[in-house]
């Protein structure tokens, strides 16, 4: 191998590493909540991110929590009531995860010190 083919291979590398990393930063998940529908409204959880993809879901106008990952173009990949599909990103607003009920709570030890 001649040192300018090396070059290209350790720059390949490179650049496939920075690719990587911006990928795996776009496909972290995230939770969500619908907005910009009214109140009695809903919107369509879609097979794909398409709005010509079959709809395979509704989500109500007040859901919030919804886990998703990545968003491709206008569109997030969302997980409701155990169907995964696609959302428009303009009903998305991000939110912060919620603290699960389930989660332990400190509590001062009564026993008294000696």
């Amino acid at each position: 191998m001649c040192p300018e083919n090396a070059k290209f291979t350790t720059g390949t590398i490179i650049i496939a590493t920075v690719v990587f990393a911006l990928i795996g930063r776009s496909a972290e998940a995230k939770t969500w909540r619908i907005t910009n529908v009214k109140q009695s409204g809903a919107i369509h959880l879609r097979q794909l991110p398409s709005s010509k993809s079959p709809i395979i879901g509704y989500i109500p106008a007040n859901a919030t929590n919804l886990s998703g990952g990545a968003c491709k173009g206008s569109w997030c990949h969302i997980k409701y009531k155990g169907k995964k599909g696609w959302v428009y990103k303009k009903y998305l607003t991000a939110q912060k995860k919620k603290a699960s009920s389930n989660t332990p709570t400190a509590t001062p030890d009564k026993t008294p010190q000696n």
